[in-house]
């Protein structure tokens, strides 16, 4: 995990090997992967 600042700067990384923790934020990659929008079809 990456701790920042309200600045947005970067105060601590934390790094965690506890299976539960991993899998939670494998999940949460995968469903935000699915719901973003493919480079192509982005337009501003």
């Amino acid at each position: 995990m990456h701790h920042f600042a309200g600045d947005g700067s970067l105060v601590r990384d934390q790094f965690s090997s506890d299976p539960a923790l991993l899998k939670l934020f494998a999940m949460s990659f995968e469903a935000a992967w699915e719901r973003g929008i493919p480079h192509e079809n982005f337009w501003v």
